[in-house]
């Protein structure tokens, strides 16, 4: 075999082996050669490509500007890369990133188009992927450094005032001042309980995984109100369930039930006690694909101020929150978890009353 034979096998092994797409092309864009990897990745027989350009594979508006490039590239003699989403004919979309350059003959005049191409569709997936993790990281640092720094002084702030209390206690014989100090011992051991078991239920739902399963909201509803029975006026306040649509809902029992006892404990702790009936209704739609559930209550209400933020991390809207200020912002993070959302709709004075969306996965089911 002679050392030009050799070598254009060489070549054509090199080609037919190499992942990305390699073509020549002449004056006219049309493909003179290309390797196998071109065939694959446009779905076009090589007996059809060859003689013939773009438009057998590419939509007509990038058949035209690949065309264009190619005659740029030969009358300034310079190479030319592209980074660009193709779509092809048969509507598969694909992010290729080409590198063109003209063929030049003895006499220096530009005959034709080298052109060398990669998908780099999965690459810029990826990419993506990554940057979505680190932001979440990101994310994930900032609130665990709020979280640290507020669980040491909303945990502190407690600890100290027992201790003092415990001091002005063993010196108080007085029975009536003595039952004061027990209770407001109380009240400060019950809101740390209330902080623990926030941060609590913000780890299950970062750590535990999705388990679907079918819901009855009315039994689930009515299960969380038994559980506050003993908060300060939850027996003064009426409750109402109403359903519309599917009798059960397909979702996560454990981040439902945590969604709603956020909600109906904040109803309960942030009641009107000033008006004759404090209540409480849940509006339950189910549909095939999704639930939608209103939680409307006549309340104390938000300022208008105060509504775009009750769910950040340790904002509280009231000056006299017996709250962690975290339970909304776990309510939100519990939704995003599942792929449901919650907004807010208040008045001052009046009350509020917050949509929670979620899927339904009967389907899957």
């Amino acid at each position: 075999m002679s050392e030009t034979l050799l070598q254009y096998d060489l070549l054509k092994q090199l080609l037919a082996h190499t992942p990305d797409i390699v073509f020549f092309k002449d004056r006219d864009s049309r493909y003179i050669e290309c390797n196998d990897a071109l065939v694959r990745l446009t779905g076009v027989p090589r007996e059809v490509l060859l003689g013939n350009n773009t438009s057998y594979f590419l939509s007509p508006d990038v058949s035209e500007q690949a065309v264009k490039e190619d005659r740029e590239v030969m009358e300034s003699g310079q190479p030319m890369r592209s980074e660009q989403w193709v779509e092809f004919a048969d509507g598969k979309l694909a992010l290729m990133d080409t590198i063109i350059a003209p063929i030049h003959d003895e006499s220096g005049v530009a005959v034709g188009i080298l052109g060398i191409g990669r998908d780099i569709t999965s690459y810029m997936n990826a990419s993506l992927s990554l940057k979505d993790k680190v932001l979440a990281l990101e994310k994930a640092n900032r609130e665990l450094d709020a979280l640290l720094y507020h669980a040491a002084h909303d945990l502190r702030a407690p600890l100290s005032s027992l201790l003092g209390l415990t001091t002005v206690m063993r010196q108080e014989k007085d029975p009536v001042k003595l039952q004061r100090l027990f209770d407001l011992q109380a009240a400060h051991i019950s809101k740390m309980d209330t902080f623990i078991q926030d941060i609590v239920m913000l780890s299950r739902n970062t750590r535990s995984d999705i388990e679907v399963q079918e819901i009855d909201l009315e039994k689930v509803f009515f299960e969380i109100i038994d559980q506050f029975r003993f908060l300060e006026g939850a027996a003064q306040m009426k409750f109402e369930f109403q359903d519309t649509g599917l009798p059960l809902l397909n979702g996560d029992a454990m981040r439902l039930k945590l969604v709603l006892g956020n909600l109906i404990s904040n109803a309960v702790r942030y009641h009107d006690p000033r008006k004759p009936q404090p209540s409480l209704r849940l509006q339950a739609h189910v549909e095939l694909d999704k639930a939608i559930l209103k939680l409307e209550d006549n309340g104390i209400g938000i300022a208008p101020e105060h509504v775009n933020r009750i769910f950040d991390m340790f904002y509280r809207a009231h000056k006299t929150s017996k709250g962690s200020g975290i339970g909304l912002y776990i309510t939100q993070e519990t939704l995003h978890k599942i792929g449901g959302t919650i907004r807010v709709e208040s008045e001052l004075g009046r009350g509020s009353t917050f949509i929670v969306e979620l899927p339904n996965h009967r389907l899957e089911a």
